[in-house]
């Protein structure tokens, strides 16, 4: 049962990530206007309009994975008991994994992914699953 409920805490943390994402990504959207001319609302205008955004509009995007990534993982790390460790990078792995096929789709600046890729996933997952592992170890399990 403990694997079974490490699924589970992925699960659970994807979901909250998700929502967090989605929630910052609006925020941004709302605070940053987009470039003038731009067309960020479908995939073909954001890959034609990419160039024209400025540092304020990579803010809330970053923010937004790195924050998504920390909560999703200390979700994880909490309901996942011994298994926490491995829960919260999978949360992470599969953000990461989706920020990858996004890449792929839309040309973001390099630097922009390579500072994403490296502090936004897997770093902020392994704060998660410190901040949620006290808690974990109140879990029976958890030993």
């Amino acid at each position: 049962m403990p694997f079974l409920r490490a699924i589970l805490a992925v699960i659970v943390g994807l979901i909250i990530g998700g929502i967090i994402n989605s929630a910052l990504e609006w925020t941004g959207s709302v605070l940053i206007a987009p470039p003038a001319g731009a067309a960020m609302i479908t995939t073909e205008g954001m890959r034609a309009s990419v160039h024209l955004m400025q540092l304020q509009h990579f803010i809330f995007p970053f923010l937004a994975d790195a924050i998504a990534s920390l909560a999703g993982a200390f979700v994880a790390a909490k309901i996942a008991g011994r298994y926490h460790l491995m829960a919260a990078m999978n949360v992470a792995i599969l953000f990461l994994a989706m920020a990858i096929h996004i890449y792929s789709a839309i040309p973001f600046p390099v630097w922009f992914m390579a500072i994403d890729f490296l502090f936004a996933y897997i770093p902020m997952a392994w704060i998660g699953d410190r901040l949620g592992r006290p808690l974990a170890r109140l879990d029976p399990e958890f030993e």
